[in-house]
């Protein structure tokens, strides 16, 4: 990729980047097909050796698809935002009040501290 990237009006090696991502996407389609492969074979062994408990842990892994988590916020009066606008406009407004504060009325003053210089003994 570096490469072609290097030089990326040369025809050949933009043929060649293509090429060899066709070669790693095919390899990794192959290798995601052993690996279920060899889930399937463990979850068959489960089955056989009556490890009901494995079984369905292999068997709810394949079939359960990603679900997407679904993105909502309260909103001041208690109702629910749910579009992707105002979560962030509520998030902003609250960062905002966060990082944007009033000065403390009382501020620490460190003068002339006493200092502990007497040494202290390892125990025995």
């Amino acid at each position: 990729r570096n490469i072609w990237l290097s030089d990326t009006d040369n025809v050949e090696k933009l043929e060649r980047f293509k090429m060899r991502q066709r070669e790693a996407s095919n390899i990794l389609r192959c290798e995601k097909r052993k690996y279920l492969q060899n889930i399937l074979k463990e979850a068959e062994q489960n089955f056989t050796s009556h490890n009901t408990r494995d079984l369905y842990k292999k068997v709810n892994f394949l079939s359960k698809k990603y679900k997407q988590p679904e993105k909502f916020l309260k909103n001041d009066d208690g109702t629910l935002i749910t579009s992707k606008e105002e979560i962030e406009n509520k998030w902003a407004n609250y960062f905002k009040q966060l990082l944007n504060c009033n000065t403390p009325d009382n501020l620490f003053h460190f003068e002339n501290m006493e200092t502990n210089n007497t040494i202290c003994l390892a125990p025995s």
